[in-house]
């Protein structure tokens, strides 16, 4: 049971590091040291961020403006629906 276990929580960690752009290797080797809380730091992660396109820092999705350079960000479709 513990050898399925840190398997889940390779693959858990190979996909969280593949999506925040982390190293994956990393990632497997922290998932299986973590095991099954893996799956659970996986879940309760914050929400995912967009990146500003005047100066790539990450910003809400829901931002209007970007907080790091002030600029407006571009309307979405997602958030012109909302808006409307």
């Amino acid at each position: 049971m513990s050898m399925v276990w840190l398997f889940i929580g390779m693959l858990i960690g190979l996909f969280a590091a593949e999506r925040k752009k982390f190293n994956m290797l990393g990632g497997a080797v922290v998932g299986a040291l973590l095991g099954p809380l893996a799956v659970l730091l996986f879940f309760a992660s914050g929400p995912k961020m967009k990146v500003c396109p005047y100066c790539a820092e990450k910003v809400q999705p829901e931002a209007r403006v970007c907080k790091h350079c002030r600029k407006d960000l571009p309307v979405s479709a997602g958030r012109a629906a909302s808006v409307a």
